[in-house]
Protein backbone atom coordinates (compact mmCIF):
# COMPACT_ATOMS: atom_id res chain seq x y z
CA UNK A 1 0.00 0.00 0.00
CA UNK A 2 1.77 3.16 -1.14
CA UNK A 3 1.92 6.02 1.88
CA UNK A 4 -0.01 9.65 1.22
CA UNK A 5 3.33 11.12 0.42
CA UNK A 6 3.38 9.00 -2.85
CA UNK A 7 -0.63 8.69 -3.28
CA UNK A 8 0.16 13.05 -3.82
CA UNK A 9 2.55 13.01 -6.05
CA UNK A 10 0.27 10.56 -8.09
CA UNK A 11 -1.27 12.78 -11.48
CA UNK A 12 -5.18 12.65 -12.19
CA UNK A 13 -6.71 11.64 -15.13
CA UNK A 14 -7.15 14.57 -17.33
CA UNK A 15 -10.81 15.83 -18.37
CA UNK A 16 -10.54 15.38 -21.97
CA UNK A 17 -9.29 11.81 -21.32
CA UNK A 18 -12.10 10.96 -19.06
CA UNK A 19 -14.62 12.44 -21.49
CA UNK A 20 -13.40 10.39 -24.17
CA UNK A 21 -13.91 7.11 -21.92
CA UNK A 22 -17.27 8.75 -21.55
CA UNK A 23 -17.97 9.19 -24.97
CA UNK A 24 -17.33 5.21 -25.58
CA UNK A 25 -19.14 3.89 -23.07
CA UNK A 26 -22.58 6.22 -24.51
CA UNK A 27 -21.67 3.99 -27.62
CA UNK A 28 -20.84 1.11 -26.87
CA UNK A 29 -22.36 -1.80 -29.03
CA UNK A 30 -22.68 -4.44 -25.78
CA UNK A 31 -25.18 -1.86 -24.10
CA UNK A 32 -27.27 -4.00 -26.83
CA UNK A 33 -30.33 -1.65 -26.70
CA UNK A 34 -30.82 -1.56 -22.55
CA UNK A 35 -32.36 2.02 -21.65
CA UNK A 36 -29.76 4.66 -20.28
CA UNK A 37 -29.91 5.73 -16.46
CA UNK A 38 -28.23 9.35 -16.39
CA UNK A 39 -29.12 11.44 -13.97
CA UNK A 40 -26.33 14.62 -14.10
CA UNK A 41 -25.59 13.53 -10.47
CA UNK A 42 -24.38 10.21 -11.70
CA UNK A 43 -22.56 11.26 -14.27
CA UNK A 44 -20.52 14.51 -12.15
CA UNK A 45 -19.70 11.30 -9.84
CA UNK A 46 -18.21 8.85 -12.65
CA UNK A 47 -16.17 11.81 -13.67
CA UNK A 48 -15.01 12.39 -10.18
CA UNK A 49 -14.59 8.93 -9.09
CA UNK A 50 -12.55 7.84 -12.37
CA UNK A 51 -9.85 10.26 -12.00
CA UNK A 52 -8.03 8.51 -10.41
CA UNK A 53 -9.02 5.18 -11.99
CA UNK A 54 -5.99 2.40 -11.84
CA UNK A 55 -3.60 5.03 -10.70
CA UNK A 56 -4.05 4.55 -6.97
CA UNK A 57 -4.37 1.12 -5.14
CA UNK A 58 -7.32 0.51 -3.77
CA UNK A 59 -8.70 -1.64 -0.95
CA UNK A 60 -9.74 -5.26 -1.00
CA UNK A 61 -12.76 -5.37 -1.07
CA UNK A 62 -13.66 -1.59 -2.17
CA UNK A 63 -15.13 0.92 -0.16
CA UNK A 64 -18.68 0.49 -2.07
CA UNK A 65 -19.79 -2.99 -4.27
CA UNK A 66 -18.89 -2.16 -8.17
CA UNK A 67 -22.71 -1.87 -8.82
CA UNK A 68 -24.63 0.86 -10.81
CA UNK A 69 -25.01 4.24 -8.90
CA UNK A 70 -28.95 3.95 -9.29
CA UNK A 71 -28.84 0.70 -7.71
CA UNK A 72 -26.87 1.34 -4.91
CA UNK A 73 -29.53 4.14 -4.19
CA UNK A 74 -32.66 1.69 -4.65
CA UNK A 75 -31.31 -0.14 -2.02
CA UNK A 76 -30.59 2.00 0.55
CA UNK A 77 -34.04 3.72 0.12
CA UNK A 78 -35.62 0.37 0.15
CA UNK A 79 -33.79 -1.23 3.15
CA UNK A 80 -34.19 -4.65 2.63
CA UNK A 81 -34.05 -6.86 6.08
CA UNK A 82 -33.06 -9.82 4.42
CA UNK A 83 -30.31 -10.54 1.65
CA UNK A 84 -29.45 -12.98 -0.27
CA UNK A 85 -26.68 -13.04 -2.40
CA UNK A 86 -24.76 -15.07 -4.85
CA UNK A 87 -21.10 -13.74 -5.69
CA UNK A 88 -19.52 -12.13 -2.08
CA UNK A 89 -17.23 -8.90 -2.38
CA UNK A 90 -17.97 -5.40 -1.61
CA UNK A 91 -21.27 -5.89 -1.53
CA UNK A 92 -21.60 -8.11 1.50
CA UNK A 93 -19.89 -5.99 3.65
CA UNK A 94 -22.04 -3.20 2.38
CA UNK A 95 -25.38 -5.14 3.06
CA UNK A 96 -23.67 -5.88 6.81
CA UNK A 97 -23.34 -1.92 7.37
CA UNK A 98 -27.04 -1.01 6.51
CA UNK A 99 -28.77 -1.01 9.66
CA UNK A 100 -32.03 -2.56 8.01
CA UNK A 101 -30.20 -5.36 6.93
CA UNK A 102 -29.47 -7.75 10.14
CA UNK A 103 -29.61 -11.24 7.72
CA UNK A 104 -27.19 -11.29 5.22
CA UNK A 105 -26.45 -14.54 3.43
CA UNK A 106 -23.59 -14.92 0.67
CA UNK A 107 -22.48 -17.70 -1.63
CA UNK A 108 -18.99 -17.81 -3.40
CA UNK A 109 -17.02 -20.00 -5.67
CA UNK A 110 -13.35 -18.63 -5.20
CA UNK A 111 -12.12 -19.96 -2.23
CA UNK A 112 -8.86 -17.17 -1.87
CA UNK A 113 -11.71 -14.34 -2.62
CA UNK A 114 -13.94 -16.29 0.29
CA UNK A 115 -10.87 -16.04 2.64
CA UNK A 116 -10.77 -11.73 1.92
CA UNK A 117 -14.17 -11.49 2.83
CA UNK A 118 -14.17 -13.26 5.49
CA UNK A 119 -11.12 -11.09 7.06
CA UNK A 120 -12.86 -7.71 5.52
CA UNK A 121 -16.26 -8.42 7.58
CA UNK A 122 -13.98 -9.87 10.74
CA UNK A 123 -12.49 -6.76 10.58
CA UNK A 124 -15.06 -4.48 10.33
CA UNK A 125 -17.09 -6.39 13.20
CA UNK A 126 -19.95 -7.23 10.95
CA UNK A 127 -22.16 -10.43 10.93
CA UNK A 128 -22.82 -12.35 7.50
CA UNK A 129 -23.07 -15.84 6.56
CA UNK A 130 -20.55 -16.65 3.38
CA UNK A 131 -20.60 -19.49 2.39
CA UNK A 132 -17.95 -21.51 0.32
CA UNK A 133 -19.64 -23.52 -2.65
CA UNK A 134 -16.81 -24.14 -5.64
CA UNK A 135 -18.73 -26.65 -7.54
CA UNK A 136 -22.25 -25.65 -9.11
CA UNK A 137 -24.68 -27.73 -7.09
CA UNK A 138 -24.17 -27.28 -3.68
CA UNK A 139 -23.59 -23.24 -5.03
CA UNK A 140 -26.88 -23.50 -6.21
CA UNK A 141 -28.00 -25.02 -3.08
CA UNK A 142 -27.38 -22.70 -0.80
CA UNK A 143 -30.18 -20.79 -1.68
CA UNK A 144 -32.47 -23.55 -0.50
CA UNK A 145 -30.54 -23.82 2.69
CA UNK A 146 -30.00 -20.30 3.99
CA UNK A 147 -32.81 -19.97 6.41
CA UNK A 148 -33.56 -16.62 5.55
CA UNK A 149 -36.39 -17.84 2.25
CA UNK A 150 -38.40 -15.52 1.21
CA UNK A 151 -35.52 -13.15 1.43
CA UNK A 152 -36.31 -9.32 0.85
CA UNK A 153 -33.62 -9.40 -1.69
CA UNK A 154 -31.89 -11.53 -4.10
CA UNK A 155 -28.62 -10.31 -5.58
CA UNK A 156 -27.14 -12.53 -8.90
CA UNK A 157 -23.71 -11.03 -9.49
CA UNK A 158 -21.43 -14.74 -9.46
CA UNK A 159 -21.17 -17.45 -11.42
CA UNK A 160 -24.04 -19.64 -12.95
CA UNK A 161 -26.05 -17.17 -12.95
CA UNK A 162 -28.25 -18.49 -15.37
CA UNK A 163 -28.82 -21.55 -12.99
CA UNK A 164 -29.48 -19.09 -10.02
CA UNK A 165 -31.68 -16.88 -11.80
CA UNK A 166 -33.82 -20.18 -12.24
CA UNK A 167 -33.25 -21.07 -8.64
CA UNK A 168 -34.30 -18.21 -7.05
CA UNK A 169 -37.59 -17.34 -9.45
CA UNK A 170 -40.21 -19.13 -7.50
CA UNK A 171 -39.28 -16.92 -4.71
CA UNK A 172 -40.12 -14.08 -6.51
CA UNK A 173 -43.47 -13.40 -4.33
CA UNK A 174 -44.76 -9.48 -2.92
CA UNK A 175 -42.27 -7.85 -1.27
CA UNK A 176 -39.27 -9.97 -2.42
CA UNK A 177 -37.31 -9.08 -5.51
CA UNK A 178 -34.31 -10.24 -7.75
CA UNK A 179 -31.39 -7.98 -8.88
CA UNK A 180 -29.63 -9.70 -11.61
CA UNK A 181 -26.68 -7.60 -12.61
CA UNK A 182 -24.61 -7.37 -15.72
CA UNK A 183 -27.60 -7.49 -17.95
CA UNK A 184 -25.90 -6.12 -21.19
CA UNK A 185 -24.37 -9.41 -21.40
CA UNK A 186 -26.48 -11.29 -24.45
CA UNK A 187 -26.47 -14.38 -22.51
CA UNK A 188 -27.96 -12.96 -19.49
CA UNK A 189 -30.41 -10.88 -21.57
CA UNK A 190 -31.60 -14.36 -23.02
CA UNK A 191 -32.25 -15.99 -19.50
CA UNK A 192 -34.55 -12.90 -18.93
CA UNK A 193 -36.45 -13.39 -21.70
CA UNK A 194 -39.04 -16.18 -20.20
CA UNK A 195 -40.14 -15.36 -16.81
CA UNK A 196 -43.03 -16.73 -15.25
CA UNK A 197 -46.50 -15.08 -15.35
CA UNK A 198 -46.57 -12.26 -12.87
CA UNK A 199 -42.87 -11.44 -13.11
CA UNK A 200 -42.21 -8.01 -14.23
CA UNK A 201 -38.65 -6.93 -15.35
CA UNK A 202 -37.54 -3.17 -15.48
CA UNK A 203 -33.38 -2.41 -17.33
CA UNK A 204 -31.54 0.09 -16.43
CA UNK A 205 -27.85 0.77 -18.05
CA UNK A 206 -25.22 3.57 -16.85
CA UNK A 207 -22.11 4.43 -14.65
CA UNK A 208 -21.07 2.14 -11.55
CA UNK A 209 -19.02 3.04 -8.78
CA UNK A 210 -15.37 2.34 -8.91
CA UNK A 211 -15.34 1.15 -12.44
CA UNK A 212 -15.17 3.21 -15.89
CA UNK A 213 -17.33 0.65 -17.62
CA UNK A 214 -21.32 1.18 -17.65
CA UNK A 215 -23.27 -1.85 -16.69
CA UNK A 216 -26.75 -2.85 -16.81
CA UNK A 217 -28.97 -4.47 -13.88
CA UNK A 218 -32.37 -5.73 -14.13
CA UNK A 219 -34.85 -5.56 -11.59
CA UNK A 220 -37.85 -8.32 -11.06
CA UNK A 221 -40.59 -7.87 -8.92
CA UNK A 222 -44.26 -9.34 -8.53
CA UNK A 223 -46.89 -7.21 -10.56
Amino acid sequence: MADSKHLSKIRPRGWVSLAFTFCKELINPDRNGLPFCLPPKDILSWFRNNRYWGRRPDPIPPALPWLNYNLLRWVEERGPRSVFEWGSGASTIWFSRLSTSPSVVSVESDPKWHSVVQASLHEAHLQAKVYLCPDKPAYLEAFRLSGILPPDLILIDGVWREDCLEVALPYVKQGTCIIFHDTQAKPYQMALRCLPNGVKRRDFYGPCWGIKNFRGWSLLQRS
